[in-house]
């Protein structure tokens, strides 16, 4: 039987290790081939886990393990590549010294014949494009370059690599011998450019541009020349496309030869669920005239609402807008994905934003008087104004319900040790209306509690949401804690009472609502 063949030596587990070690943190990354795979011993090792120790940034030492999932191998033995089959490993040709690669390998491993062991390694060398070999060999065939393939062998390994002498490591093996074994590694970077490689001629990848700096900013040559660069990326994508689906096409022209005329399982080829998907799945199975158009369209109206979903996203106001006001934005933002995306619409979408940031963020400020209102009708009051008109007014105290919540279940499980919040966009939605107002910078609030026995300073309470503030109260505790803008008390059935701190900013905020609702008088003292 072949298992018995001169030729076939198993490599053993320690070595096994020792040729895979210096990989094994990249196993998963790699194409890896083994020339003369025998029964697998290699491969079952790159299948099961190399162990390596990684080094975490604070310098702890972690035990992990290496797979390799991309594994190809040939084997000349029919008895042993049957075997190789049965484990599921991928056999791509029965001779090694006649194979031409198709698949780009970045690792071979191999023990190969002893005898004929320099022309194995001279063939992977050649059949690697870049990327590492580590090889046993019959140590001899370093020892004495008697032939011109070792001695070419030689000249390589002098230039690219190493040689480990290991001594008689198969003695006492499943199929022993005492020859002397040499372990050589090779080290081999690509010659050239890669057939992937893309001349964008002289096109530099650009950086997305910050628009919200640039539109603060206020230099109109820096916006300009932003944009130029921008809308190039832009253009260039939508050529690349055409490209991508006349290159799609050419692919399913020639691949129904041998896919039998299937060309329904296109995932095969994209299973990411991304954008190329889409562009496939539209293209259809004939990838039509009419197919490409749509495909193009659709392509297009993706882009384009990325695009302009980017842009007004980076502007940055809708970070400091009330959930309604959002969720306007978010209707501005779906009709906006439509337009042509150019320049002279870029520019019109900056000035119809920044000149109308006042009234954005005035609405804000009347939505949240809306969710006073929404909430307890008592939080506010009415007041006659100038003739028959009505000014309307929050109290400077506002009660909210179903705001805090003290423990699941507390008749059976207990009360929990702090608050929690229940609503917490909408109170988000209150510090947002008041940082605009003040002209402070709503993500510089503390939005984490301080749970501790001393809770919080008062200079970390005068930085806190209205939410932190709360959830850093200790439940029964009914004394008034601060937040930024507030004092805040809780209760166990869940209400809390908010009030204003500030004389000045509830003012101003009520003088806010009515201008925003074009009520008369801004005298609400």
């Amino acid at each position: 039987m072949s298992l018995f063949d001169k030729e076939f030596y198993p490599t053993p587990q320690a070595i096994i290790h020792k040729m895979t070690a210096p990989y094994a943190q990249s196993l998963a990354t790699r194409t890896v081939l083994e020339p003369s795979a025998g029964n697998g011993a290699i491969l079952d090792a790159l299948s099961s886990g190399v162990p390596y120790d990684f080094e975490n940034k604070r310098g702890e030492k972690i035990r992990l393990e290496g797979k390799a999932s991309r594994i190809y191998c040939i084997e000349k033995d029919p008895e042993l590549r049957l075997i190789l089959q049965q484990k599921g490993y991928r056999v791509i040709s029965d001779d090694f010294l006649t194979f031409t690669p198709e698949h780009r390998f970045d690792l071979i491993l191999m023990n190969p014949p002893f005898s004929h062991g320099a022309e194995h390694l001279l063939h992977a060398w050649e059949i690697l494009r870049s990327g590492d070999i580590a090889c046993l060999l019959n140590a001899e065939t370093l020892r004495n370059p008697c032939t011109a393939k070792r001695r070419q062998l030689a000249a390589i390994i002098a230039e690219h690599g190493s040689v480990e002498e290991l001594g008689r490591c198969f003695a006492g093996s499943d199929h022993d011998t005492d020859v002397e074994v040499a372990l050589v590694r090779l080290h081999k970077e690509a010659a050239g450019e890669s057939e992937f490689t893309v001349d964008f001629g002289g096109f530099e990848q650009e950086k997305t541009p910050n628009f919200a700096d640039l539109s603060a900013s206020g230099n109109q040559v820096a916006v300009s020349n932003a944009l130029d660069a921008y809308l190039r990326s832009y253009q260039m994508t939508k050529l690349c496309a055409v490209d991508f689906i006349k290159s799609f096409r050419r692919f399913a022209f020639y691949a129904k030869t041998f896919l039998n005329g299937d060309m329904s399982h296109y995932d095969q080829f994209d299973n990411s669920g991304s954008i190329f998907t889409a562009i496939i799945k539209d293209l259809g199975e004939d990838a039509t005239e009419h197919g490409c158009a749509i495909a193009y369209d659709n392509f297009l109206d993706y882009i384009k609402d990325k695009a302009w979903r980017q842009i007004i996203s980076q502007i940055g106001l809708d970070k400091y807008m009330t959930s309604t006001m959002q969720q306007t934005m978010q209707d501005f933002r779906d009709a906006q994905g439509s337009m042509e995306l150019n320049k002279a619409n870029i520019m019109a979408l900056f000035q119809m934003l920044m000149g109308n940031l006042g009234n954005i963020m005035n609405r804000c400020v009347s939505d949240v008087y809306d969710l006073f209102t929404s909430y307890y009708k008592g939080n506010t009051s009415c007041e006659e104004g100038w003739k028959t008109n009505k000014r309307y007014k929050a109290n400077r105290k506002v009660i909210i319900p179903n705001c805090a919540d003290a423990g699941f279940m507390p008749q059976r499980y207990g009360y929990e040790e702090f608050f929690r919040t229940s609503i917490y966009r909408s109170l988000s939605d209150i510090d947002k209306a008041m940082c605009w107002l003040t002209g402070q910078n709503y993500e510089k609030l503390d939005n984490n509690p301080c749970r501790s026995f001393t809770g919080p300073s008062a200079e970390q309470a005068s930085r806190m949401t209205i939410s932190a503030a709360i959830e850093s109260i200790r439940v029964g505790d009914q004394n008034w804690h601060d937040s930024a803008f507030f004092r805040v008390k809780a209760f166990k059935k869940g209400t809390v009472h908010i009030e204003f701190k500030d004389e000045a900013l509830w003012t101003k905020f009520n003088v806010t609502v009515n201008k925003e609702k074009n009520l008369i008088g801004d005298d609400l003292s």
